[in-house]
């Protein structure tokens, strides 16, 4: 997991600057979003190489 200093260094690049607590729920908002397209694209694979034969 990437620390909470690394995100609020890449959030905070711009104007908006974010409060520790804000990086926190969009690094775990974004993490649970990758979670989800993981699962997806390995499920879908997985269809995909049944079809194969």
């Amino acid at each position: 997991m990437i620390s909470i200093e690394k995100c609020k260094e890449i959030l905070n690049k711009s104007e908006r600057k974010f409060t520790d607590d804000e990086v926190k729920k969009i690094r775990d908002y974004l993490y649970i979003a990758a979670t989800i397209e993981n699962d997806k694209f390995k499920t879908e694979t997985k269809k995909d190489s049944s079809n194969i034969h």
